[in-house]
């Protein structure tokens, strides 16, 4: 069952990103998926406050968070975001799914994302 769940959860994260290149290519995706868990992807637009884009996702009906889920209700930047390089200034969310997350959830949270920019980009 665990295999089945991380082959899905790698076609999934598969299908967020070809999404995301497509509609989205300035965004930028953190860390090094080689080494990371399929299942959680953190994804920066520059130029675009993640205030802004927590805000304009929830509106699309896409609830993210900021950072990791153990400072999810710190107002500082996650510290493994400041290791990347990333200003504070940067819009960056963390995008996790599950066993009942589908293909077209992940294209419509992208094109909620695409949205977002469009809407709160300063």
């Amino acid at each position: 069952a665990r295999e089945e769940f991380l082959r899905r959860a790698e076609e999934l994260r598969q299908a967020f990103l070809g999404a995301l290149g497509a509609r989205l290519p300035e965004a930028r995706l953190n860390g090094r998926p080689e080494v990371s868990v399929p299942w959680i992807l953190s994804v920066t637009v520059e130029g675009l406050p993640s205030e802004a884009l927590l805000r304009g996702l929830e509106e699309e009906g896409v609830v993210v968070s900021a950072g990791a889920a153990c400072h999810a209700r710190s107002q500082k930047q996650s510290h493994v975001l400041e290791a990347l390089g990333l200003p504070g200034s940067s819009g960056t969310a963390r995008f996790s799914f599950g066993e009942e997350t589908t293909p077209q959830d992940m294209a419509r949270a992208v094109e909620a994302l695409a949205r977002t920019v469009e809407r709160y980009r300063l």
